[in-house]
This record gives structure tokens, sequence and C-alpha cells, in this order.
């Protein structure tokens, strides 16, 4: 009588066993398959071991992935290795921006870039009134704005002007260049810029629609901040000189919540 007693007890045990591996699994496959879209993480389109726009990369974290090639850390003593003088004023706050090897520096006259390894000059895309902000590097594509109202895109290893788009005033942020996931599930790059107008813009950076305008958001004074994404692409934070921090829906700029 024992005995049934104790095998029951061991049957009872290893039923509980057996129902809690499938409460758990049932469990993980139902948070698996029923992810709401916006946890959906959209790859980069960049190299993480380069300072490609302002801040490093969409989040404007400032920081880059150490690699061989480009270690965030150098010990010992650092020499000059080269400089050039150029003759355009080039503002304090400006950042130099590397990627592929080369170095794209914004000035009162127009985008200069120059081979990272021994300063020669690459080539010159002039201007006549002074650029804005630093340029954003992303998949052979150069942008930048200017205080003249354009945005303009230009072809990384020449220079020629591809397109651009005109605000109403200057630009005086970096572009957020991202990849952003539509409803249709389609992927378009997109450009979030921020004008001395009091606008976001968001403007279509490749694809048929390249240059146009997807939406823009206004603000009640200009905005001088340069904006910044969450790592799935789907908000868009910045900040306008009306003392406001704003959060916006990437595909609609649709307003998600203004700072108190």
């Amino acid at each position: 009588m024992l005995n049934k007693d104790i095998g029951k007890c061991i049957i009872f045990l290893v039923a509980l066993f057996i129902l809690g591996l499938v409460f758990e699994h049932s469990s993980y496959l139902k948070k698996e398959l029923y992810k709401p879209a916006h946890a959906q993480y959209t790859p980069p389109t960049y190299d993480s071991s380069e300072w490609f726009m302002a801040g490093a990369n969409p989040q404007r974290t400032s920081h880059v992935d150490s690699t061989p090639e480009n270690q965030t850390e150098i010990k010992g003593n650092l020499n000059v290795e080269w400089y050039v003088p150029i003759e355009p004023y080039i503002p304090y706050y400006f950042p130099v921006i590397a990627a592929d090897d080369t170095l794209f520096i914004s000035t009162a006259r127009g985008l200069y870039t120059f081979n990272a390894s021994d300063g020669s000059l690459d080539w010159v895309f002039p201007t006549e009134l002074p650029l804005g902000h630093a340029p954003t590097v992303i998949n052979g594509i150069v942008y930048v704005g200017g205080l003249d109202h354009n945005l303009y895109a230009l072809d990384e290893q020449t220079g020629a002007e591809l397109w651009r788009f005109i605000g109403e005033k200057g630009f005086m942020t970096n572009p957020l260049v991202i990849p952003v996931t539509f409803p249709d599930s389609s992927v378009q790059h997109i450009i979030y810029a921020g004008n001395r107008d009091g606008y976001l813009y968001a403007v279509y950076a490749d694809g048929e629609k390249k240059g146009q305008l997807l939406w823009k958001y206004k603000t009640s004074a200009d905005i001088m901040f340069s904006p910044s994404t969450d790592p799935q692409n789907t908000t868009i934070y910045f900040a306008s000189n009306d003392s406001y921090a704003y959060a916006l829906d990437s595909v609609t700029g649709s307003l998600k919540w203004q700072s108190a």
C-alpha cells in the first residue's frame, strides 16, 4: 500500500513538472508571436566604428565602437601627422565627420573633404552662404544644410549635387538620416532636419520621392538642436527655442508628447 502511494506521488510530481514546462513554453511563444510592430528592430545601415554624423549615431550618444583600425583610446604621446590651412572660417561647434577614410568639414563657404591619411584635398562643394552644421554621410551620400535655406544631397565620391530641398529659412542642425518602416512594411530612408523657420522637416532621402517632403511639424520658435531617434527609429526627439522638447512619430509626424 505504501509503495502505491509513493508511486502516485511521483507520477503527480512528474505531471506538475511537465505542465510547468508546457506553460513556460507557451508563454514564450505568445511573447514572440505577438510582439507589437514597434518592437521590431530595423538594422542600422552605418558603420558603428565611424563618426559619420554629429553625435556619432542616430541616438547622438557620442560613442563609437573600438576597432583595430579605429581605436577609441589612443595611449601615449600625440603628434601632428599633417595639417591643411583653408581660407573659409570653420565654426568651433561644427564637428569633423569621419567616414570611409575621408574627413568632411563644413565651413562658411561650403563643404571641404580631405583624405584622412595624408590631408590631401578630395573635393569642395562651394556655397555662397555658410553651412549651418556638420554633414551626415550615409550610403554614399552626404547630407548637409545651409543658411541659404537649402538641404543638400551630394555624391560622397565627387561632391556633385544630387538634389536639394528648400526650407523657408536656414538649416542650422545636423541632418538625422535613418531607415523607417512604413505601415505597408516598406522601408524608406528619411532625413529629419530642424530649421530656423520653426519647422522640423521630414524629407525622403532615396527612392522615387527623394528630395520631397514627407511631413513637417511647426513649433513656435527656431529649431537649433539636432534631432535624434530611438533604436527602433519610430520616434523623433528634438528641442526648439520655444523651450519645449518634442517627441514625434517618425512616419506621420504626429505629436507623441511635449514637455511641460
